[in-house]
């Protein structure tokens, strides 16, 4: 999981050619490209839970 800083997305990283690196959101949709200087990493703690985690947290609301 990797940050793209210039349009402030996450996504997932699947191909790199040259200096453009191609990203798609996690949980699957339309790829997107950028320049990998724009790109920093994600900390383990910043992605967002499993479905079966967010599940169960919501059930106890």
């Amino acid at each position: 999981m990797v940050l793209d800083t210039l349009n402030g997305r996450t996504g997932v990283f699947m191909d790199r050619v040259g200096t453009v690196v191609f990203l798609r959101p996690a949980g699957g949709g339309v790829e997107w490209d950028v320049d990998g200087r724009w790109l920093d990493r994600v900390p383990p703690f910043a992605t967002p839970p499993a479905d079966d985690v967010r599940v169960a947290r919501d059930a106890g609301r």
